[in-house]
């Protein structure tokens, strides 16, 4: 089974999501950050490992202000977290019209336009 995963690091939680081909979600998982972003990463993907073959995941990516923890050398897709918020969102409710994120130092509106 193929999946993907995806890692939003904020500046007060580490979340992570992983999903299959059809983007169903199989896993989510948070990690607060108490000593550095990098040991919360690191408790989600190791939490991860204990429950799925890691070999799955055909494709990663990471959003959020701490998204410098994942080495450049592994080639993961960035995203901003506007982005990923809003194309998450709408794949569970695609007839969202506002969609506000409340984290741990910003806020995010985001309206959606008409498409019809």
């Amino acid at each position: 089974m193929q999946c993907f995963l995806g890692l939003d690091v904020g500046s007060v939680n580490a979340k992570l999501a992983l999903t299959d081909a059809h983007g169903s979600i199989i896993k989510l998982d948070t990690e607060k950050i108490t000593s550095s972003p990098k040991v919360a990463v690191n408790s989600l993907i190791t939490r991860l490992s204990k429950r799925f073959n890691l070999d799955q995941i055909v494709s990663a990516g990471i959003s959020g202000s701490g998204k410098t923890v994942i080495p450049k050398e592994l080639n993961w897709s960035e995203y901003s977290s506007s982005l990923s918020i809003a194309s998450g969102l709408l794949q569970c409710h695609p007839d969202a019209k506002t969609i506000m994120q409340i984290g741990g130092q910003s806020s995010i509106a985001i309206q959606m336009e008409s498409t019809g």
